[in-house]
């Protein structure tokens, strides 16, 4: 998308209202930029278009002319001053050296010409000042407004060069247009805006559009239209060509006398100023072989310089080879030729492009009823489908569109036909109508007659009236007749004069296209460019690296020096060594200023390495200082959660079922470790002075804080992991339904289970654990570390399992061993004693049998 059609995008959106559909609006937008200057014609209008089915009235612009000037800008009135202050340097100053050899100098000279450029739009003079630009010198110079315009003066003469250009390409006067819009950071010079004032002829020029975002606002319009991501409102956009575009061929002519000569023709395809996207078609009539044609750009020289036509590069575009002419003329020969037609585009971007290339012939519907394939070659042509055979699918295509235009062309002919019948049905009515009115005068005539006649004889009214009946009758015959036969003679007319339509055959033809505008670089030119850029990429990387190391040591001076000399830093060193490190950091700060400024990264990694190696004591010291508080708290709060969880274990009823001795014992005899030494390297630690080096480092207190949770970790997850054993119930036999378990007593006596003892014992069980969980919630809640080990929900569903279900009788059961271990630990509830009488009894726990 050009530039200025951009800018007339982001112009036209907020003014939609002003456009009418039966007056077109122009505007003139002038842009100068930095290299160069245009000044485009576009007009605004109302069309409707048709989208999806609905149309409707949408906006559209429509550039019109467009005139440039590719040497006119803001970097060459950028470029004649900086050239001024640096003329005046060497005159006031008189350096040594010679100041244009110097980039960093000609740089500063660049920057401050741009500055003093913006200052000098709003101030008649001004002083251009820079310190340091060449050899230590300082400089300072004053510069007018006057003395920029006249150093500047063929540049300002040339700048309604592109308003002329613009008003001669669209074939108008500035009477034909609105108004001229300002666009690009050049236009801001005053004097740029007098002449450009000047040349328009107009009151003022109009500041209504931002000048410099106005084009990316209008392109990143269009690109939300061509996008599927982004729903706007259609504004239709028809550019313009700039540079005209030619097909040359050569044509061979045959003489009578057999002789041949070569004629060379030329033919204009996208004149200058064509409005785009475009389609074309051109063709050849006299080809009858294969052929070559070109195609490139024509008539520069009424638009260029003879110096821009240098700069433009090569003219010719591309080389077009038509490949199987005579075939498709062999394959045809019953047609009529046509011609080769060949299909050009010019699209939305201005690039042009040749769609395709067809020999076109035509035939009777005969003919093409002669030609059509036997029931044997359409098996064949099937057969070969299944094979992949697809190089007939062009013809295919063809076919297509051959049968879609003879369809149109069927349609047309029955349109034109059903309007001579309306026509003939027309006369035959008018006809008709004029044939019932005769009869109906010749009735009313024979009427009066029969009334004159009344009183004469009876008879004879009688003979007349079947005279007249009879005369009525043929005339009506004879009318009826006269009609067929007109309406056969009509039909003959018809089918003699009906045309005979003939069918189209588009045969696509092959082509070879060589583009010559780009020429494709060559084996050796494609190595050399491949190592040129692995040359830039390293001395791109090695320049990173660079300011990396260079970054990287710096840095290192300045937090070195900081915490040296801090209240902590200090406290950890000793006035020798703190002199000794801030020499060497002295040194180091001092090479970056003088010769290490610019080096190889290499050095600099050399410099850190050696700096870092004197101060490698204090800085271990200083980050002990930081971290080993912060080590020391964890692992006292680890060493409280373990000694917590051993005390709650300790508590359990069931944890030999859970946890071994050995397990216990480890965990007892780790924290005690831990906190002997831990006791023992604070209290040595306490005693060495700050400067000295530490004696205990935080990475071995965090070793032995690894160790503790590893071992809280391992019970946590043996407990998570435990599932009580199942414990088996004596039952009596299937058919009996009681559940009366004997028990023997100590004299061979059977007695029941539903004794006082055991009752007693279930009593007494429930109410030692109510109290456990009462006394249980009055405390403070501890560190939970063993609840992830409670499983309630698996130990249930372990009891649901079972064959046999609870007995009706009961109202309550007691916990099973897997529902001792709850939520929180809780102490062993005490059993009441047994009589004595029932010591020796072999039956089962109370607990097992309910």
């Amino acid at each position: 998308m050009n530039d200025n059609t951009a800018v007339a995008l982001n112009f036209g959106l907020f003014r939609q209202k002003s456009f009418n559909e039966s007056l077109e609006k122009h505007i003139m937008f002038y842009d100068m930029g930095a290299s160069n200057t245009v000044a485009t014609i576009v007009g605004y209008s109302m069309v409707k278009s048709k989208e999806r089915g609905i149309t409707e009235k949408v906006p559209q612009l429509v550039v019109k002319g467009v005139g440039f000037d590719r040497g006119l800008g803001g970097h060459a009135i950028d470029m004649r001053l900086r050239d001024h202050l640096v003329k005046l340097f060497k005159k006031n100053y008189k350096p040594k050296g010679e100041v244009t050899e110097s980039p960093r100098a000609m740089a500063k000279f660049y920057k401050e010409a741009l500055r003093v450029k913006q200052v000098l739009s709003a101030n008649s003079d001004h002083f251009a000042q820079i310190e340091g630009v060449f050899e230590e010198i300082d400089f300072r110079t004053k510069v007018t407004r006057e003395e920029l315009e006249d150093m500047c003066k063929d540049l300002f003469e040339r700048v309604a060069d592109p308003v002329y250009k613009a008003l001669k390409s669209a074939s108008m006067t500035m009477n034909d247009i609105e108004s001229v819009v300002l666009a690009g950071g050049g236009t801001r010079v005053p004097k740029v805006q007098e002449a450009l004032l000047k040349a328009v002829e107009k009151p003022e020029l109009a500041k209504n559009i931002n000048a410099d975002e106005a084009a990316a606002m209008g392109a990143v319009y269009q690109a939300a239209n061509l996008g599927k991501g982004f729903k706007v409102k259609q504004f239709l956009i028809r550019d313009t060509n700039i540079y005209p575009i030619q097909v040359s061929f050569d044509r061979h002519i045959k003489a009578d006398d057999g002789s041949e000569s070569v004629r060379h023709v030329k033919r204009v395809i996208y004149h200058h100023a064509n409005v785009v996207p475009q389609k074309k078609v051109m063709t050849f009539n006299k080809h009858t072989d294969d052929f070559d044609f070109h195609v490139a750009y024509t008539g520069l020289e009424n638009i260029l310089s003879d110096k821009e036509i240098q700069m433009f590069g090569s003219l010719n575009i591309s080389t077009i080879g038509i490949k199987g002419v005579a075939a498709a003329l062999d394959k045809h020969a019953k047609g009529q030729s046509k011609g080769i037609k060949a299909h050009f585009k010019l699209d939305e971007n201005g690039l042009f492009s040749l769609d395709r290339v067809e020999s076109v012939f035509e035939k009777t519907a005969e003919q093409v009823e002669k030609e059509e394939e036997s029931t044997l070659s359409k098996l064949g042509s099937k057969i070969s489908s299944f094979f992949g055979a697809g190089g007939d699918e062009d013809k295919k295509e063809a076919k297509v569109e051959e049968s879609k235009e003879a369809d149109k062309d069927e349609k047309a002919e029955e349109e034109k036909e059903a309007k001579k019948e309306q026509k003939d049905d027309k006369d035959k009515e008018e006809s008709k109508e004029e044939l019932k009115k005769e009869e109906e005068r010749k009735d009313k005539e024979d009427e009066k007659e029969k009334e004159k006649e009344k009183d004469k004889t009876e008879g004879e009214p009688k003979r007349e009236e079947k005279k007249d009946d009879k005369k009525e009758e043929d005339s009506k015959a004879e009318n009826k007749k006269t009609s067929e036969k007109s309406a056969k003679a009509n039909g003959t007319e018809e089918a003699e004069k009906k045309p005979v339509k003939p069918v189209v055959i588009r045969e696509p033809l092959e082509t070879v296209i060589e583009i010559q505008d780009l020429v494709d670089p060559s084996e050796k030119s494609l190595t050399e460019s491949k190592e040129k850029l692995t040359k830039l990429q390293e001395i791109d990387d090695a320049k990173a690296a660079k300011e990396r190391m260079k970054n990287t040591l710096e840095s290192h001076i300045f937090e070195t020096r900081d915490k040296l000399y801090s209240d902590v830093g200090e406290e950890l060193s000793t006035e020798a060594e703190r002199d000794t490190i801030n020499q060497a950091l002295s040194q180091a700060s001092d090479w970056l200023d003088d010769e290490g400024w610019d080096t190889t990264a290499d050095v600099y990694e050399e410099k850190l390495k050696a700096l870092k190696k004197i101060s490698i004591d204090f800085r271990r010291r200083l980050k002990e200082h930081e971290l080993r508080p912060k080590a020391v708290a964890a692992l006292l709060q680890s060493l409280n959660l373990s000694s917590t969880f051993y005390n709650q274990i300790q508590n359990m009823t069931d944890k030999n079922e859970i946890f071994t001795a050995k397990d216990l014992e480890e965990l007892s005899k780790v924290n005690n470790e831990t906190m002997d030494w831990l006791t023992l390297m604070i209290k040595k630690q306490n005693e060495t002075k700050p400067h000295e080096n530490p004696v205990i480092l935080a990475k071995d207190i965090e070793a032995k804080q690894a160790k503790i949770d590893r071992e809280l970790v391992y019970l946590l997850n043996k407990a998570k992991y435990f599932v009580p054993k199942p414990k088996v119930n004596e039952t009596a036999d299937a058919g009996n339904k009681t559940s009366n378990n004997t028990t023997k007593s100590s004299n061979g006596k059977n007695k029941t289970d539903k004794s006082d003892s055991g009752f007693k014992a279930k009593k007494s069980f429930k109410k030692q654990n109510k109290k456990a969980k009462n006394d249980q919630e009055k405390k403070e809640a501890p560190p939970k570390p063993d609840e992830k080990a409670e499983l309630p929900d698996k130990a249930k569903n372990d009891q649901e399992n079972k064959e046999s279900p609870p007995k009706p009788d009961e109202k309550a059961e007691l916990p099973s061993a897997s529902d001792k271990t709850i939520e929180e630990p809780l102490p062993t509830p005490k059993q009441e004693e047994k009589p004595k009488d029932e010591e020796d009894t072999n039956d089962k726990p109370v607990t097992d049998e309910l």
